[in-house]
This record gives structure tokens, sequence and C-alpha cells, in this order.
């Protein structure tokens, strides 16, 4: 592959960064993104000299565009992971990580119904009785009871209602074997059939 040619892989490349992000077991903290952006600059200056070395005789013409095209590669793995966790800073949130029964007092943004047939709000610009902003969440989705009415979207609600963490909620695990139990496992089923399209 030329270099002329390393264009179409770069998306590929800068994914694959993303992608090691996504695959860590823990959430990445400073030293990891100083390290990959240590090791994108260090890729780049790599680049740079190579032709250079190749010039001098160092390198053949040949090992230098390999190592170019790997160097290249490497810095776009990395330039991928920084840029997924800059942009997961950037938009982080807090998480209720408690138990919380009280006022609930929000703007609603949205409104639709759930599985069960509940109409749902959807409120931002929180304010949660006795919790400091620091530990507001940005947003909650909000099931009302059968017998509430709907507010208009843009509407300042409050309400009085349970939130909890998403660990109180079944696992996606318990969910599925509750429904394979007794009836048709449609994702095993589907996905033999999709492949027999191809």
């Amino acid at each position: 592959m030329t270099q002329a040619g390393f264009v179409v892989w770069a998306p590929f490349w800068f994914g694959m960064g993303i992608a090691v992000w996504f695959a860590l077991r823990v959430e990445p903290d400073a030293r990891h993104y100083a390290f990959a952006g240590l090791l994108a600059v260090a890729a780049l200056l790599l680049r740079w000299r190579l032709p250079a070395w190749a010039e001098s005789g160092r390198l053949s013409w040949r090992r230098a565009d390999r190592l170019a095209l790997a160097s290249l590669s490497l810095a776009l793995v990395s330039a991928g992971f920084v840029a997924v966790g800059t942009r997961s800073a950037l938009v982080a949130a807090p998480v209720i990580d408690f138990r919380y029964y009280g006022a609930i007092e929000g703007r609603v943004i949205g409104i639709d119904r759930s599985s069960r047939d509940r109409m749902r709000v959807l409120l931002d610009q929180l304010d949660l009785e006795k919790v400091s902003p620091a530990r507001t969440p940005h947003k909650v989705r909000l099931s009302l009871m059968a017998d509430q009415l709907v507010p208009a979207a843009g509407a300042r609600v409050m309400l009085t209602g349970h939130l909890g963490p998403l660990r109180d909620l079944p696992s996606p695990e318990a969910s599925i074997s509750a429904a394979r139990r007794g009836s048709r496992d449609w994702e095993r089923w589907a996905i033999p059939a999709a492949r027999s399209c191809w």
C-alpha cells in the first residue's frame, strides 16, 4: 500500500482508537490520555524523520515507507482514543447513585410512551429537593400514572416521584433469560437468517 492509498484507511485506524477506549474495563484517567498523546506525537516525529534516514542510507526506502504507514496508523489510533475521551469528558453529567423520593421540578423537553403503554416525560433543568446541584443529573425520564395529565413540551412541572440508580433495574442478562423461557429466541433465529441473505 502506498501513502496515497492510506487515506482510505485513516477512518479505520481512528475508529480502532475509539474501539480501544470502549474495550477498557476501567474509565481512563489523565495518565492514559497523556500516554496516548505522547504516543501520537512520537509517531508523527518518527514519520517526519524517516525520509531523512532513508536519504542517508540508514534505512531502505521500502522499509521507511512501511514505517511511515505504521507510524501514521499509530498516530491515528492514539488520536481516536484521545478524541473519544475528550468527547466523553465534555458530555459527562452526574448519574444518580442513590434512591431518591421527593419533589422533582424541571422543564419538559420530551414526551413518549413506555413499552407498558404509560406516558413518560423527559425533564431537564432539574431541581431535586435536598440534593446538591453537583449530584443532580442533567435529565431524567419519569413514567406518569394513568390518571395524570400529560404536560405540554416546554412547560415547567413539579412532581413527586422516585428516582434510582440504573443498577436497581434488572440486568440485560436477566431480562433476556426471562424472555427466553417458553418463547422463541428471535435473536438467535435472526442472525443465521441474516447471514443466509448475504
